[in-house]
Parts: structure tokens; sequence; C-alpha cells
């Protein structure tokens, strides 16, 4: 495992089975999570896969309808992944849902070689910021030479400034 993962580990190791004897494990959460206010989803866990043939396979799975079906988010098909923190952008598949599950699939056709997985975590992230609303009613009034006065009816509390801009040129101009 990578030097940073600590406590409990979850392990498939064909070892445990015995020489010449094919692992198919799989570990499922049991609860759905709730993802439907969040854009920005990410998964992230240590890991230490250790294959002893080409036909030795690991995948990370997640199910948007409470684990009726699956899709695949990533998988290491006879090829180490040895003690890494894998980072996964999951958003583009779980934004917004409300019935999420992820998985842990492996299928070790060989003997002797291992997957294990630590500290899974899913982070969302949360804009936090809402737009306040618009102002209304903008009066402007000629002041003075160069001088423009402005009213509007401020729709909001909670802006944290104005910025006012003007196009160049004069009000018929096609300038920005």
């Amino acid at each position: 495992m990578p030097p940073d993962a600590m406590g409990w580990g979850m392990t498939a190791d064909s070892d445990l089975c015995g020489s010449g004897r094919t692992l198919l494990s799989t570990a499922t959460m049991n609860t759905s999570v709730d993802l439907s206010d969040y854009s920005i989803i990410w998964i992230e866990f240590d890991n230490d896969w250790r294959t002893i043939q080409a036909a030795d396979e690991a995948y990370v799975e997640l199910s948007t309808d409470g684990g009726n079906t699956w899709i695949e988010v990533l998988s290491w098909i006879g090829v180490d992944q040895r003690d890494t923190h894998e980072n996964w952008d999951v958003s583009s598949y779980v934004a917004f849902q409300s019935n999420v599950r992820f998985r842990f699939r492996v299928i070790q056709p060989g003997w002797d070689w291992w997957w294990t997985i630590d500290n899974f975590a899913i982070y969302v992230f949360d804009w936090g910021y809402t737009p306040p609303n618009a102002p209304s009613n903008l009066v402007a009034i000629a002041n003075a030479p160069g001088e423009v006065l402005l009213n509007w009816q401020d729709n909001s509390d909670d802006e944290i400034r104005f910025d006012l801009q003007r196009k160049s040129g004069d009000s018929l101009s096609t300038n920005q």
C-alpha cells in the first residue's frame, strides 16, 4: 500500500483460496448515496493490485440505479497497479444522481496474487454559491457633463459589490 495508507484494508487474495483456484470477488456498497445536489464528484482510495497473468482483472464500477446495472469507471487487466493513491473524477457518471453505489470487482483465474483497497472515500464539491437576484427598474439620468446618475431597485441583500460597465462609443454604436 502507499506509505500514507492507514488502518484496516480490504483484500481479495487468491492465495487464501489455494493455488490453482480462481478468485471471483466483489465488494459492493450496501447503501446508496444521494448525490443529487452535486455536479462535481470524485472517488479516492489507496490501492495495491498485483497480477500474475494477463487474465487477472480488477474493476471499479458504479451504479446510478441502486445496483441494478453497473458502469465500469476503471479497470486494470493483466497489469500491476502497485502502491498507489487513486483519485478519479466520476462527475460525468453520477452528477445529480440520487441512488448511487460503488463496487470493486476482481477476477483472478491464476493464483498467488491480490488486490488490496483502503480508505475509499467519495468527495463532492459544493459551489455553495447562489447568484443574487438581479436588480430591476434601472434609471439613468444625465447629471452633469460626463456624469450619469444611476438608480435601481435592489432585489437582493447578499451581494458583495456591483460592477458597472459601459460600452465604448455612443448609444447607437455596436462597439463593446
